[in-house]
């Protein structure tokens, strides 16, 4: 059995890397899925490239179509995608053009590109490519996305990259961001984070995407080149919505529940010698319970989305929840994390 443990979004907030870089020290993050378009590359990686050098941490993309700058020439140009260079944030996402008949050949030959561009950036920074996920696990959403991603990962300069399992586990993982998607566009001022944006009408057309992907992903193996995965993406603790100013002892005994259930999951998955990978998101424990309390609500949003918009500030006590549930996990487990595990895959 193979147990990773990721984190997300590194590279999108100093208060989000030292989180990761944190967990990664104290030994219960063997993963971190690294932004290419973050806010301050050069110190988000002179953070984290030591660890994987030193053989403690595997690194992998982070690719993103939903937040930051385009890194391709192809995608800076494309509207479908960016406005000004930027990408579309995740709930204004324009699929309806993305996918539209007469722009979709175009549109993928642009996605491969930048799925190429941010792979490479890394590389730039001397990171060693070892995975690849997506930002809102977009890349899983539809067939077209999906193909890109498997041709690109069949090219001979990306095909020892391992990909985020498509079984989602539990099931209704699978279908929460698009569902929140489809609930939340409604809410237009939760969800605005720049500029000025056209928004998509989901309606059916959304589920006659989930349904295509569905059916493509179950079909995938006898069309493409299967890139290697783990055997599951464990998705049951992502945190609940919420937003800034729970309590400490709140997130305490969320984190502690937390924690004892990632444990019972993680002694099924042995039974069964699964291969999972769990995911979290994770903040500065330190930043979270000392200087975050003392900033109102709107100085702490503005404050980070100065930085890069796409990763929302709303969720951080949430992260501030998934370190401490990590942290918990560590002390009362006796289970001991491969630091490569994504080469045993």
């Amino acid at each position: 059995m193979t147990l990773i443990f990721t984190a997300d979004d590194y590279g999108a907030y100093k208060e989000i890397d030292d989180g990761v870089v944190l967990a990664v020290q104290n030994g219960w993050l063997n993963s971190v899925a690294m932004l290419a378009n973050g806010h301050d590359m050069d110190l988000s990686v002179s953070k984290i490239l030591p660890l994987q050098q030193a053989k403690k941490v595997d690194l992998g993309l982070h690719f993103t179509m939903n937040s930051g700058k385009a890194l391709s020439k192809e995608m800076q140009v494309n509207h479908h995608f960016t406005h000004k260079g930027h990408f579309r944030p995740f709930f204004n996402m324009n699929i309806g053009d993305i996918l539209r008949k007469k722009y979709q050949a175009q549109n993928m030959h642009d996605l491969k590109a930048e799925l190429r561009a941010q792979i490479d950036a890394l590389r730039a920074h001397g990171v060693e490519v070892k995975h690849l996920s997506s930002h809102f696990n977009v890349l899983h959403f539809y067939p077209e996305f999906l193909r890109v991603q498997f041709e690109v990962l069949a090219e001979p300069e990306y095909n020892e990259i391992k990909i985020r399992s498509t079984n989602v586990k539990p099931k209704f993982s699978r279908y929460l961001l698009p569902l929140l998607a489809r609930g939340t566009n409604r809410f237009i001022g939760e969800i605005e984070q720049t500029g000025d944006y056209e928004r998509l009408s989901y309606n059916k057309r959304w589920e006659r995407h989930m349904k295509a992907v569905a059916d493509w992903v179950a079909h995938y193996e006898k069309e493409h080149p299967t890139p290697k995965m783990p055997s599951e993406l464990d998705g049951f603790h992502y945190q609940a919505i919420g937003s800034l100013g729970i309590s400490h002892s709140t997130k305490n005994r969320k984190a502690k529940r937390k924690g004892r259930k990632i444990e019972r999951r993680i002694f099924q998955k042995h039974r069964k010698k699964i291969s999972s990978e769990f995911l979290f998101h994770l903040a500065d424990p330190n930043f979270m319970s000392q200087v975050a309390p003392n900033m109102s609500r709107r100085a702490f949003k503005e404050y980070l989305n100065d930085k890069y918009a796409g990763v929302t500030p709303k969720y951080m006590d949430n992260r501030h929840i998934e370190y401490k549930s990590g942290d918990w996990f560590r002390t009362i487990s006796s289970y001991q994390l491969d630091p490569q595990p994504w080469s045993k895959i």
